[in-house]
Parts: structure tokens; C-alpha cells; sequence
């Protein structure tokens, strides 16, 4: 005969087991998804992988706009600084990298940064990108001017105006600093981060289920928990991964396993 609080105590002891599984994967999920480390989704590192590739290889074109009498006419300006500058930002960055990698920051962070270098006079020479956690965007609150403290690499700080900034964003909630849509959808991308993690778990172990074992009516049990220990451990090792399909000899006082 069984009483309600029998029963009780066996669900509380299925739900300990479940509250077991979530307990060893919670280091995983537990983890806080950023845009630096979301690419170990496989999702976005597909999707900013596929963007980032596709944009860097776009052609960019300078063109010189005027009226003739057949019309409005274009002429391509490939020696034009702006041109030369898009096709070679910076001393150790061709196009294809430096625009795969702003796409990239920008996919995931939601902006992109990049001072511009110039020299004593002229034109811009160099587009130099930032990091966009170094970069904090400010508004000045009664004349509206936007301008960029940076964060050196030894801590010291910059402001600059905008037009030594090259900014580029995605949407904002503050109208200012573009939102990042990997932080937007964290919990998400962490749930397939952790599913994986765990199929490479499961798989790794032979896709053995979790097993209950449940000793027989009248057995003392472990005489201790070194002795319990070591019934775990030795299991674990005989019959996990490829071992999975050996033959079962348990000790005197335990039913076959339960499978959940």
C-alpha cells in the first residue's frame, strides 16, 4: 500500500534527476552569449559568414555626376581619393578584408567604427576600424552634436567630433548607438550552442540515455558513498561510447537499469 506522501517523494525524486541533468549543463547555458563569442552558433556563424563574404566582394565605384543634352550622364572616377580609399583603406588591409570584417562587427554589433586618418592636409589616406566596445557615441543635449570618446589600448581616452569618425549603424532604441541584434535574441542563440554542446555529449557516450539504477527489495544498498563513487565511475567507463554494447553484470541487490 502506498500513501500521498510515497508518491510525493518519487516525484520528487524524478524531478531531482531532472533538476541534475539542467544542473550539468547549466555552465553552458549559464554563459552569456556576445557578439564575440555568438559564432560558435552554427546560425550566425552561416549567416554572418554568408553577408560579411558576399558584401566584401561587391564592387565600389566613385562617379562623376553631370548634365549633357542627352541628359544626366556618369563618369567613372577610379583615380579619385575617395576611390583609392575604398580600394585600399588602410596600410595592412586590402578591400576584401577590411570590408568582410566591418560587415562582420557590424552583423554583430549592430555598428561599425573606423577613424579617419588623414594626413597634414588632403584627404582622408587611411581608414583605421575600432573595436565597437572601445567606442562610446555621446550627444551633447542642447546642440544635438554627436561625438566619440575612444578608449585606448592602454586605457587612456579620445574625443573626437564626428567628422574624424566613419559610423555606420543598425537600428537604435536611443537613436544613437546601433543595437545589436545578437544581444537582442541571446537566449535563443545560446539554446543552440547548448543543444549542441550536449548532442556532442550525448553522441560521445555512445547515445546512451540517462539509466536509474533502483536496488531490490531488502538490499542494504552502498555501504558507503566512496563505494557509490566507484559503482559510477567503473559503470561509466565500462559501457559508455563504444563500449556501450558489452554485456551487463551488475552487483548482488540491483535491478536493471531504468532508462529516462
Amino acid at each position: 500500500m502506498k500513501w500521498w506522501w510515497q508518491k510525493k517523494e518519487e516525484k520528487n525524486q524524478f524531478e531531482d534527476v531532472l533538476m541534475r541533468i539542467v544542473a550539468q549543463q547549466e555552465g553552458t547555458y549559464g554563459t552569456s552569449v556576445t557578439p564575440e563569442n555568438c559564432m560558435k552558433s552554427p546560425t550566425v556563424h552561416a549567416i554572418v559568414t554568408a553577408i560579411s563574404r558576399r558584401l566584401s566582394v561587391t564592387p565600389i565605384h566613385v562617379f562623376k555626376r553631370s548634365m549633357s543634352s542627352k541628359g544626366e550622364a556618369k563618369e567613372k572616377l577610379p583615380n579619385h581619393p575617395v576611390a583609392k580609399l575604398l580600394q585600399r583603406p588602410n596600410g595592412w588591409q586590402t578591400r576584401l578584408d577590411f570590408w568582410q570584417d566591418a560587415t562582420s562587427v557590424f552583423v554583430r554589433h549592430g555598428r561599425f567604427y573606423a577613424y579617419k586618418s588623414r594626413g597634414s592636409t588632403g584627404p582622408i589616406r587611411e581608414l583605421i576600424p575600432l573595436h565597437p566596445d572601445r567606442v562610446t557615441p555621446k550627444q551633447d543635449p542642447d546642440t544635438y552634436r554627436v561625438s566619440f570618446e575612444v578608449t585606448g589600448g592602454a586605457g587612456e581616452t579620445f574625443e573626437y567630433p564626428i567628422s574624424k569618425i566613419f559610423h555606420a549603424r543598425g537600428p537604435a532604441r536611443d537613436f544613437l548607438k546601433g543595437d545589436s541584434p545578437v544581444k537582442d535574441v541571446a537566449e535563443t542563440i545560446a539554446l543552440e550552442i547548448l543543444a549542441e554542446k550536449f548532442g556532442v555529449t550525448f553522441f560521445q557516450n555512445g547515445a546512451l540515455p540517462l539509466l536509474v539504477f533502483n536496488f531490490q527489495e531488502g538490499s542494504a544498498g552502498f555501504k558507503d558513498a566512496d563505494q557509490e563513487k566507484e559503482f559510477i565511475e567503473g559503470f561509466q567507463e565500462a559501457f559508455s561510447g563504444s563500449k556501450k554494447h558489452k554485456g551487463m553484470l551488475l552487483p548482488k541487490g540491483l535491478d536493471k537499469p531504468e532508462a529516462i
